[in-house]
């Protein structure tokens, strides 16, 4: 398990770390230009956000949560591949995008079957946000001991 870093960067610095609304944590746009090369695997509190789709099975993600399991994300930056909506062509984004999928390392293995749960960063102090059942269904999902 990862604490406090990704990639040299700081917590603050992860892509589009948002806490409970109580709490403000600059987003990765605020902090780093587009073209950073943060290349993660992060959780994120999808409060706050217009995240509505996960990029893994292609569902939606409930936002706002109806459960304390929903509350969490994994979010990696890549170019993000779609189906234009009239023609149906796939098309890549022509720059690195947020891409979201369910806390659910299924979800992730569809665009990245060699994922694991334990590159997921979780920085330090995120850590003291989470509730017991955010933290059993971290451990459940991702395989990994917090």
């Amino acid at each position: 398990m990862l604490f406090g870093t990704a990639n040299n960067y700081s917590f603050y610095q992860i892509p589009n770390f948002v806490a409970p609304s109580t709490t403000f944590i600059p987003t990765l746009s605020q902090v780093l230009p587009k073209h950073a090369p943060i290349r993660a695997f992060c959780l994120k509190w999808i409060s706050g956000t217009t995240v509505s789709k996960c990029y893994g099975c292609g569902s939606t993600i409930p936002n706002p949560p109806t459960k304390r399991e929903e509350e969490l994300v994994i979010v990696y930056r890549d170019f993000r591949q779609y189906r234009e909506r009239n023609s149906g062509k796939l098309t890549t984004t022509p720059d690195i995008q947020n891409v979201h999928f369910h806390l659910s390392t299924y979800c992730v293995r569809i665009r990245y079957p060699t994922f694991s749960g334990v590159s997921v960063v979780i920085p330090s102090d995120f850590m003291s946000l989470l509730t017991k059942e955010h933290v059993d269904h971290i451990q459940a999902e991702l395989g990994v001991t917090l």
